[in-house]
């Protein structure tokens, strides 16, 4: 008797263990200010115009511009010119301050905040290169290792000055997360 009584004991601790952990499953959600913090390094950049590719709206639009390249010709083609425009490596320190480094040119500063309403990376850069200017980017996606933004842009604010003035660029930039491998061996 003692045998069964156990039996039904252990049998019913098990079931209310395996029961009683539902609320302990509930998705907490991310702390995107928090998580985004640390150093990305621009990996790629792809652009569409009117939703449509750049190497597409090139060869519907300016076909004798783009002749025989391929897209792939055509995309590192723009990362190579984007790679010289754009900070190599954003820094995004957990006081809210940012350092963007560029490889020809004096790093430039500022603040930087994630507005959770929109989903946007705000950058103020108050001097340097983009001085007295704030940059809104869209955060298309996020991953501890991986950060896409975006911009948009209307033909009146073309940077290439392809576009006409009722098409709207939208630039997709692509960062890397570096890791700091000497943090990493002190945990």
């Amino acid at each position: 008797m003692k045998k069964i009584i156990l039996n039904a004991a252990i049998i019913l601790s098990l079931a209310f263990t395996i029961f009683s952990c539902e609320d302990d499953d509930t998705v907490t959600e991310r702390n995107l200010q928090d998580e985004i913090v640390g150093q990305w390094e621009h990996s790629s950049v792809s652009l569409s115009i009117d939703g449509t590719s750049y190497p597409d709206y090139l060869r519907q639009n300016y076909p004798d511009l783009v002749g025989d390249q391929t897209d792939a010709e055509i995309e590192n083609d723009i990362n190579e010119q984007f790679e010289e425009f754009l900070g190599n490596v954003l820094d995004l320190q957990a006081d809210g301050t940012f350092i963007a480094t560029y490889h020809d040119s004096e790093p430039d500063s500022g603040n930087w905040l994630v507005n959770d309403q929109t989903q946007a990376l705000m950058l103020d850069y108050p001097e340097g290169e983009f001085e007295d200017s704030d940059v809104q980017l869209a955060i298309e996606s996020f991953t501890d290792n991986q950060l896409t933004v975006s911009e948009e842009f209307d033909g009146s604010d073309a940077l290439f000055g392809l576009l006409q003035e009722e098409e709207t660029l939208k630039v997709i930039i692509s960062f890397d997360r570096l890791w700091c491998w000497q943090e990493a061996r002190n945990y």
